[in-house]
């Protein structure tokens, strides 16, 4: 009986452990195949990225790519397989496509650490896409590298992408494909979002797949490390989260408020925040016989309190009505310049103290606490649980609700 050399001996345990990760995404013959030169390359190729991706992902971020990944390769070669090659040619692409989405993987999730300037990686915000955009800075001032990919929500395999490069300046820049530079997109950044405007000469060239589009909004994705917060950030996200409670929103989402197909929550949070804030913003209506209300403000202010609490950039201004009142006071008319409404008073109003407080490592902000009637502090309505993540306004660093959640008391 031979022993193993101390040198053999490492190398096999490298193997071992380097396969023992990628075993879920490997085919049944695999021990057989892995007497083949490229497949076993090939092979140990994605399992080396693997690992990397093991040690720098979170666990849990780690173990639904790994998932995701390994599924991806089984129905590369088996859709490979199908056409006609043969088992090895067919695995061996599959483990380089597997290692390519590791790799990508791992330069998003380096972006999410390392958001600086408008670097970072972009989530499209999209009922009818998926899709996202990665900017990395360039050793050059101002330039940065910047990857777009969209794609149909209905039909994914209807998709288009954009790698080029382009120069920051006043917040903005332009990009074009490599293959077409004379057809760039325009993206405007602002705070956490970046917008994206495609000119109708992109259009017309015919660089995305028929009926893909880049248009819209992008909201750049953070990681961060947990941290827990003092007494008097604690105070802040009371205030914060009261903005909400004060005007009876006491559970919902933020992608639930923002539907356009139904936005009365939206532009009652929008109106009513001015209302209970800053009633400087308020003026008595000016119309013959006040049809729509005695009180009016301007669209600009409605737009500035979603963008400040919702990081939403509400385009175009929606008249709205209650789906279930024919109530005047569940009314909100736009005349083409300013919101008409009636007001109200007298109701029971309900403010937040967040008791703790922690920011979670994919950046999202978890709090929890109580909701209390604001003239009474003993008359607690409930507890409540709500998310939001940092934002940038007008230059200030600050919070965009997610979503709130309360348990009222029996």
């Amino acid at each position: 009986m031979h022993a193993l050399h101390p040198r053999n001996l490492f190398a096999l345990v490298c193997l071992l452990l380097l396969t023992a990760s990628a075993a879920a995404a490997t085919p049944a013959n695999h021990d057989a195949l892995m007497t083949d030169g490229e497949y076993r390359k090939a092979f140990e190729a994605y399992s080396t990225t693997d690992q990397e991706a093991g040690k720098r992902l979170d666990a849990q971020d780690f173990a639904a790519v790994q998932k995701v990944v390994q599924a991806e390769m089984a129905e590369w070669a088996e859709m490979e397989i199908s056409a006609g090659s043969s088992e090895t040619e067919a695995w061996s692409n599959a483990y380089a496509t597997g290692r390519d989405s590791l790799n990508s993987e791992l330069m998003w999730d380096w972006l999410r650490r390392h958001p600086e300037g408008v670097q970072g990686f972009y989530r499209m915000q999209s009922k009818t896409f998926d899709g996202w955009m990665t900017v990395r800075k360039e050793k050059n001032a101002d330039m940065y590298a910047v990857h777009i990919v969209a794609s149909q929500k209905s039909t994914p395999f209807n998709s288009g992408e954009l790698d080029g490069v382009g120069r920051l300046k006043d917040n903005s820049m332009q990009v074009a494909d490599q293959s077409d530079e004379k057809n760039p997109v325009q993206i405007a950044f602002h705070g956490e979002t970046a917008t994206i405007v495609e000119p109708e000469a992109f259009k017309k060239s015919g660089a995305l797949g028929s009926g893909v589009s880049f248009d819209g909004d992008f909201i750049r994705e953070k990681k961060f490390e947990e941290k827990n917060f003092s007494t008097e950030e604690r105070k802040r996200m009371s205030v914060f989260l009261s903005y909400f409670t004060e005007i009876g929103m006491m559970n919902f989402t933020a992608e639930d408020v923002l539907n356009t197909d139904t936005p009365y929550e939206m532009i009652r949070f929008g109106i009513w925040h001015n209302f209970m804030n800053d009633d400087s913003h308020i003026q008595p209506c000016a119309a013959y016989g006040c049809p729509w209300g005695s009180l009016t403000i301007d669209c600009a202010y409605v737009k500035d309190s979603l963008q400040h609490y919702f990081g939403y950039n509400l385009r175009q201004c929606l008249s709205a009505t209650h789906p279930d009142s024919s109530s005047p006071y569940d009314k909100y008319q736009f005349d083409g310049t300013r919101y008409h409404f009636e007001g109200a008073a007298g109701e029971a109003v309900y403010y937040t103290r967040v008791n703790e407080a922690r920011q979670r490592t994919d950046g999202l902000i978890e709090m929890k606490g109580i909701v209390y009637n604001a003239d009474d502090k003993k008359d607690i309505l409930g507890n409540v649980t709500a998310l939001a993540k940092p934002h940038t306004w007008k230059g200030k660093n600050t919070l965009v609700i997610v979503s709130l959640k309360t348990q009222f008391k029996e």
